[in-house]
């Protein structure tokens, strides 16, 4: 988002904010989304149908997570 000032463009928010932003977002979705498959793989009770669906549902999440460290890098340069 940039205000005009002058024929100025002025960033409000640094392109290195926007770069740690983005990417303690994607570890953090990437940290919690990574602890339900290793909760379900450990715990031979917790080993249903639904925690399966569930798992890979998980598993997904951290893919888009990672991609979205990725594209912050990448977006920024």
């Amino acid at each position: 988002m940039a205000v005009k000032l002058s024929q100025k463009s002025y960033e409000l928010v640094p392109m290195a904010a926007k770069m740690i932003i983005g990417t303690l977002l994607g570890l953090l979705i990437v940290a919690t989304s990574g602890v339900l498959p290793v909760v379900v793989s450990r715990y031979r009770h917790l080993r249903s149908a639904t925690n399966y669906h569930l798992c890979v549902m998980s598993i997904a999440d951290c893919v888009v997570g990672l991609i979205m460290v990725v594209y912050s890098w990448l977006n920024t340069f």
